[in-house]
């Protein structure tokens, strides 16, 4: 079993920060819903997380000439928007929840913390990481995390020789490891 995870293609990277809408939308479609599901997360209300994607690619495009395609792929440089917009609107709703409940003491003032918004970012960057680890170690690494197989099960499922399959998860994991402290450099999350 092999799991493909949709792939950014870096070679729009440059043609982003040159302004080319395309490349905007495809980086839309790419990675909108998982910042809407952030947002939502965050501020819980879809109103407002529709409100924070459209702050996170107004401000990306806004900003583009900022973009160094040679520090980070367009997806990381997003999500490192995302992260800052989050923390920003939801300071925003605790304020105005702040507000609210002096009004009313019965209103629930729940705000996700910093470390929620920042958990929901890593999956997202590890998502989008492993999406562009090859195979065999991408699928072994689908097998064992997601859908926690142990090695054994792993290799009577694929047919592959334990001790390969072993090595296979050994590499992908020191490669994605490399790979998402390469991300986190680049992006500043």
């Amino acid at each position: 079993m092999t799991h493909t995870a949709p792939v950014w293609d870096a070679a729009a990277d440059p043609r982003f920060r040159e302004g080319d809408p395309e490349v905007l939308e495809r980086a839309f479609r790419h990675c909108g819903a998982v910042v809407r599901g952030l947002a939502l997360r965050a501020v819980r209300d879809p109103h407002l997380a529709d409100d924070v994607v459209q702050d996170v690619f107004v401000r990306a495009w806004t900003y583009r000439a900022s973009f160094d395609p040679e520090r980070a792929a367009l997806p990381a440089w997003i999500i490192g928007i995302t992260r800052r917009v989050i923390v920003d609107r939801a300071r925003q709703v605790a304020s105005d929840r702040d507000r609210t409940t002096d009004l009313d003491p019965g209103t629930d003032a729940a705000v996700p913390t910093e470390d929620e918004v920042e958990s929901a970012v890593t999956r997202l960057v590890v998502r989008d990481v492993l999406a562009t680890l090859p195979d065999p170690p991408l699928s072994f690494l689908h097998l064992a995390f997601y859908e926690d197989l142990t090695h054994r099960q792993i290799a009577d499922r694929t047919g592959v020789p334990l001790g390969t399959v072993k090595s296979h998860l050994r590499r992908g994991l020191l490669d994605l490891r490399r790979r998402m402290e390469a991300s986190r450099e680049s992006s500043g999350w």
